[in-house]
């Protein structure tokens, strides 16, 4: 097979210790020579011959003088003595360009880049690739390979024996892979890769507080469902906190509207927490209340989804809420062991008066209350409406019955517990991106199999079996302190996992609308990411039903792309004296600047303060973010 081959290659003597071969063939071919008698050998790459060519001509000059053998494969093509000429000056052409040095990346605003479809953090030049070639590759060869992409050679790194290419511009990422695998094929190229956009520092660490027996740094750090924190791990809420915990000018305001509440757990830091009474005229419940206040998991539901959504982290005790540092507006439905009777009287009296007044961004329903009768629905519509019509966002968790509910069905339920689904369902499409659906997920990330669909509505779903979370400790007494947090299951603990990450969102950018910050919240559910428990990075797939599980960091990351906004997730670089940010697929976003040059970069926790390195001096300056977005020094550190 290789004969037809082998007579398509002829092998002549030049001058010195210089030889020429010649390519009859159109493929390119690589053969092997050795130098007969001593233990010199080496590999040549015959480019294919031109259209309209006779054949291509590769030169290649041996180090011993000798009688040079040509091998295709194992099988001998030619000989040829070396005629003992003095050296002569060979073609220009044949002579392979040497790599130059001293190449500099760009760094314009106008050079375009593309983001890896596996990690979208990781950008590279979309025209600039790498090559290294084999030492004995002529220059023949090696311009047929820059002809065959239409290349050229913008720099190199001879240390690294890299030549550094110009292309044509693939303009997705897809196409520069191609480009480059297609590069790694030719004969001769020793190695092909992407040109990085930028020498890159992840950004920031994750946050893992310590927060009681049961809420332990070791279980916010394992990879195990089994954990105790595992709900918090799945939806990388620690590397969320590694970006934020809340606060602003004026720190955003969360709501829970459920049965009880203990405002007095050191959890719910009582500084922050606001605890707003029914007025006296509407307790007690009439006998025969529905529901049973004297079971502990009923009293404590309250204090269960107020801890998922607003419990402070970092204090020892009970848990880590997603929002930490917040204003938390409890809204109690029940008086001792009685609930309330008259719900659209409280509503339209207390809660949505102080919703307002005190600009409580959401509200979070886990339980259903009011009636959908005629008598008193329109009034529970109507509060709703003024509410969501203030900007707030109300957020409530689907059922725990399993089976499904269309919209249709939701907006005509007349229950006499119906009254807030009923409504939240009617003003779905009057308010859009600011009424909530959540579900819940099961420890495989799957829909819970108890969560019911509510067919098109849902926004997100959250993790919703054995989450950690606070109960009231008056009704779960013992030791030690935290003996209290429990590990319920119900959507009821997924809806306030979303909402206490859109109030992350928004303590950053507190002039988000609520559609505006879901839109964060579900293209953040969509970014490839490690999974938290396997390590294996993957893309997040629709669950049933077309929703995704809530990725906190994700979120954070994605709304951190802006420029302006703390670093979360953003990789940081050095050039020349400057450090600048990465944003997403926007410019690079300069922060620092150091006297000489910059050297070491320390980001801390917030993404709101660095500390960075003259180069030179070794001096440290500390640079922090302001309000409005821009970075200053603020000393030496």
């Amino acid at each position: 097979m290789l004969a037809p081959v082998a007579a398509d290659i002829k092998l002549t003597y030049i001058c010195g210790n210089a030889f020429r071969l010649r390519n009859n063939s159109s493929d390119t071919i690589t053969v092997r020579y050795d130098v007969y008698g001593t233990s010199e050998t080496g590999l040549v790459f015959l480019a294919g011959k031109p259209a309209g060519a006779l054949y291509s001509e590769t030169y290649f000059t041996t180090t011993n003088k000798g009688t040079v053998r040509v091998f295709l494969g194992t099988q001998l093509v030619q000989t040829k003595a070396n005629g003992n000429k003095p050296a002569c000056t060979l073609p220009s052409d044949t002579i392979r360009v040497p790599i130059p040095g001293g190449f500099v990346w760009p760094r314009g605003d106008s050079i375009p880049t593309v983001a890896s479809t596996a990690d979208t953090r990781a950008r590279f030049y979309r025209r600039l690739v790498m090559i290294e070639v084999a030492p004995s590759m002529g220059g023949q060869t090696f311009n047929a390979i820059l002809a065959k992409f239409g290349a050229t050679v913008a720099g190199g790194f001879p240390e690294a024996r890299l030549y550094v290419l110009t292309i044509p511009d693939p303009v997705s990422y897809d196409s520069l892979l191609s480009v480059v695998l297609r590069l790694r094929a030719e004969p001769g190229v020793v190695a092909a890769l992407g040109a990085e956009f930028g020498s890159v520092a992840d950004v920031p660490q994750g946050l893992y507080p310590y927060d009681g027996s049961r809420s332990t740094q070791a279980s916010m750090r394992s990879t195990s469902p089994a954990s105790p924190n595992w709900s918090r791990v799945a939806i990388r809420a620690p590397l969320g906190w590694g970006c934020e915990t809340g606060s602003a000018a004026r720190p955003i305001g969360v709501g829970v509207l459920d049965y009880l509440f203990d405002a007095t757990d050191p959890d719910l830091d009582a500084v922050a927490t606001t605890l707003v009474l029914p007025p006296q005229e509407l307790a007690p419940a009439l006998a025969g209340s529905s529901v049973n206040l004297s079971e502990p998991f009923n009293r404590s539901h309250g204090n269960g989804v107020a801890g998922v959504m607003a419990a402070k982290g970092g204090n020892g005790d009970g848990v880590a809420g997603l929002i930490w540092n917040r204003s938390l507006h409890l809204y109690p439905l029940a008086d001792g062991n009685d609930v309330i009777y008259n719900f659209p009287v409280y509503l339209r009296s207390r809660v949505v008066p102080d919703l307002i007044a005190n600009q409580v961004r959401l509200l979070v329903v886990s339980l259903t209350f009011g009636s959908g009768d005629p008598l008193v629905y329109p009034v529970i519509e109507a509060e709703i409406a003024r509410y969501l019509a203030s900007g707030g966002v109300l957020v409530l968790a689907t059922d725990n019955v399993g089976g499904s509910k269309t919209q249709s069905e939701l907006a005509s339920l007349t229950l006499a517990t119906a009254g807030l689904r009923r409504a939240a369902a009617v003003l779905y499409s009057q308010f859009p991106g600011q009424v909530w659906f959540i579900s819940g997920t099961d420890k495989a990330g799957q829909i819970w199999s108890n969560s019911t669909r509510y067919v098109g509505l849902e926004a997100l779903a959250a993790p919703a079996v054995d989450v950690l979370t606070l109960g009231r400790p008056m009704d779960w007494p013992g030791s030690p302190p935290d003996s209290a947090v429990r590990a319920p299951s119900g959507v009821s603990f997924a809806a306030p996992a979303v909402a206490g990450t859109a109030a992350l969102l928004w303590s950053r950018d507190p002039s988000l609308t609520g559609a505006q910050v879901l839109e964060l919240l579900q293209q953040g559910a969509a970014r490839g990411r490690p999974n938290p428990f396997t390590g294996a990075w993957e893309m997040p797939q629709l669950l049933a039903g077309g929703v995704r599980q809530l990725d906190v960091y994700g979120s954070l990351q994605l709304q951190a792309e802006s420029p302006g906004m703390p670093l979360c997730g953003n990789r940081l670089w050095t050039e020349g004296n400057a450090v600048f940010a990465e944003r997403g697929s926007s410019n690079p976003e300069p922060i620092a600047t150091l006297p000489h040059g910059a050297g070491f970069i320390f980001p801390f926790h917030g993404g709101r303060k660095l500390v960075a390195q003259d180069a030179l001096t070794w001096d440290a300056y500390v640079f922090e973010q302001g309000q409005s977005g821009g970075w200053t020094q603020a000393g030496e550190w």
